[in-house]
């Protein structure tokens, strides 16, 4: 009789269990264990797509970094604080929130910029290496001939408060 009562709490107990499964607290609870789950699948492509942004540009500045950061390095990264951060709440798919758009542009446009500057110091730098060729001297221009307006300097700086020699007012040499 023992083993009889025992199959019966047995199957009791898988009916206690499928009854408790299906009551809202559970079913709740499953449905945010499937939302960090998939939350935290996310954040693992996020954690990626950043390492991955990140590391080349960073690789230029410290060469170093690319032997620290590889392949396998970055999926353990990954795989690790993809579901930390989901513990946490945060969803990298959100990161960025309002300035999404600006971070984006300067993931792209910081790259660009940073090659950018190397390309115009190198330019620099090799016009500093070429041989310098004094520059040509102007041709003469063709001689003033009379009614010409030519601009006249004066011989010494004038003295405070007096009056500066022209050669007229705007109408008088535009011949008005």
């Amino acid at each position: 009789m023992s083993n009889e009562l025992d199959a019966l709490m047995m199957q009791a107990g898988a009916v206690d269990a499928q009854i408790a499964a299906t009551a809202p607290e559970a079913v709740q609870a499953a449905e945010e264990q499937q939302v960090l789950l998939s939350v935290a699948d996310e954040n693992k492509r996020g954690v990626l797509l950043v390492l991955g942004t990140a590391l080349p540009v960073l690789g230029k500045l410290y060469p170093s970094l690319l032997a620290v950061y590889t392949d396998e390095a970055q999926a353990a990264i990954a795989e690790t604080v993809g579901p930390l951060l989901a513990k946490h709440g945060i969803d990298l798919k959100d990161f960025g929130g309002n300035y999404r758009e600006e971070i984006a542009a300067a993931l792209v446009c910081g790259p660009i910029a940073w090659a950018t500057v190397q390309a115009v110091k190198a330019d620099i730098a090799a016009r500093a290496e070429a041989p310098q060729q004094p520059a040509k001297p102007l041709p003469a221009g063709p001689a003033a001939k009379p009614g010409d307006i030519a601009y006249r300097a004066p011989e010494a700086p004038p003295e405070a408060g007096k009056a500066v020699e022209t050669l007229g007012t705007p109408a008088e040499l535009s011949g008005a």
